[in-house]
């Protein structure tokens, strides 16, 4: 048979203050924003809502990005966790990356076929990107001739056969 025990009145106010202060977890909305706001160009993953981290009673501490991951931990707890981070590559317009060559440049133009080879110089009409058509007036025939080349390289095109 149970033994049933009765506690003090002075105890039972303890019970009810105790569960409520062990229920204290960190805020992790809170967290994640002092994450983002120390990740710098890097992008880090929220934290998993599902954490039950003790609250630190001083601000926890977060280390910069390194190797994939910032580290956020709480000394005065001992608790340490690791948030992946993503770094962001700068983006530069596509257009941008690609244009090897400026209206206005000099353009050397290449044309092949067998058994011969012939170089030209032309003005661009248009900025050049690698790979595509390119209009140039030609430098070297007697009237200012305009073709479609396509780009082959900084200052470079080929004539299309």
């Amino acid at each position: 048979m149970p033994r049933h025990y009765l506690l003090p009145a002075c105890i039972l106010p303890l019970l009810v203050v105790v569960p409520a202060a062990a229920q204290a977890f960190e805020d992790l909305a809170t967290l994640d924003a002092r994450v983002a706001a120390q990740a710098g160009d890097a992008k880090p993953q929220p934290l998993d809502r599902r954490l039950r981290l003790a609250a630190c009673p001083v601000a926890a501490e977060i280390a910069p990005p390194a190797d994939g991951a910032m580290a956020i931990r709480c000394p005065a707890l001992g608790w340490r966790i690791r948030v992946p981070v993503q770094a962001t590559i700068p983006t530069i317009a596509p257009a941008a990356a690609l244009r090897v060559i400026r209206r206005g440049d000099l353009v050397e133009l290449d044309a092949d076929g067998p058994g011969f080879s012939v170089t030209s110089a032309a003005v661009a009409l248009d900025d050049g990107q690698l790979g595509k058509p390119l209009r140039v007036k030609s430098l070297s025939a007697g009237q200012p001739l305009i073709v479609t080349v396509t780009v082959t390289g900084p200052g470079r095109a080929a004539i299309a056969r």
